[in-house]
């Protein structure tokens, strides 16, 4: 954190920014110094829609205290606010709109692909993660029985990790390759299926899925498909098509595999009862930061 806020006042001396702006720094590993590198990779000077959503973390109304900086009457004393302990993590979903791009490929890189988010406060990030990944439209949780279709990159260890952290849970396991299958069976104990896979035919597609009851893909791909036949673009593409939540990106995969993990038993449990169970994660904004208004 601290070298985050080097690199803004950095940026912001250079630039001799007095206003709101926002920028986009990407971490990558780094083995040979053991210290993450952190780039700047975008740098807008302007309020984004990330604006309001620091307000409502950090209980600070920023567009009240960037107009009185505008016309300076009134500025408020400069305040370290990430030096405070806070009791709650607020996390940022995106919405994906690939529903509306017929055969797009719903590859996620670097560039912006969501056309809006769901932001909420958890009392950690899973849990953060976990309600806002209910709120987002038309998303779904898979419930087990149900299948659950592994697919994508297979030299790292994240599409196994998922495997692992959701296999007590119940859920079927397949896999359109035996490649995957045998991949997955070095992380779990979960039996792995290989099922067909028409990769040239949407109707029997849509037959196989149905067939297999699968709820949820986990596609986690390095590359952009280079061709319509390409089985992981297939799976990836009518996963959308077919209203299956699609995870592709590995470390939210992993993320949502280990809320599955820690919140789905609970709510399981609630949904049968007679009467009706506020989960615990629902609650007001105002309850997390102590009431005041922003």
């Amino acid at each position: 954190m601290a070298r985050l806020k080097e690199i803004a006042d950095k940026v912001a001396s250079a630039w001799n920014i007095t206003g709101p702006f926002n920028m986009q720094i990407i971490k990558a590993d780094n083995a040979s110094t053991g210290v993450p590198d952190l780039k700047v990779i975008e740098c807008n000077i302007r309020a984004s829609r990330s604006f309001p959503f620091v307000s409502k973390v950090l209980g600070v109304n920023f567009i009240d205290v960037a107009v009185k900086s505008l016309l300076n009457e009134s500025v408020p004393a400069p305040v370290d606010l990430m030096s405070k302990k806070y009791d709650y993590v607020a996390t940022k979903v995106p919405q994906f709109s690939f529903t509306r791009l017929a055969g797009a490929d719903p590859f996620l890189g670097v560039e912006m692909a969501s056309t809006g988010e769901v932001a909420c406060f958890g009392h950690d990030v899973v849990e953060a993660y976990w309600t806002s990944m209910q709120a987002t439209m038309n998303f779904h949780i898979p419930k087990p029985p149900s299948g659950i279709l592994f697919g994508g990159d297979l030299n790292k260890d994240y599409l196994g990790n998922v495997s692992k952290t959701i296999e007590s849970l119940g859920y079927k396991y397949y896999a359109a390759s035996p490649a995957v299958a045998e991949y997955l069976s070095k992380y779990t104990t979960n039996p792995v299926e290989v099922i067909e896979f028409p990769k040239d035919n949407k109707r029997e597609l849509r037959e196989v899925f149905q067939k297999y009851d699968i709820k949820c893909v986990f596609n986690l791909a390095r590359d952009r498909a280079d061709s319509l036949q390409d089985e992981d673009y297939v799976m990836r593409r009518n996963a959308i098509d077919f209203a299956i939540p699609l995870f592709n990106e590995p470390q939210t995969s992993l993320l949502f595999a280990q809320a599955l993990s820690q919140k789905l038993p609970a709510k399981l449990a609630n949904e049968g009862k007679d009467e009706v169970v506020i989960p615990k994660e629902v609650g007001r904004w105002s309850e997390f930061i102590g009431g005041k208004p922003v």
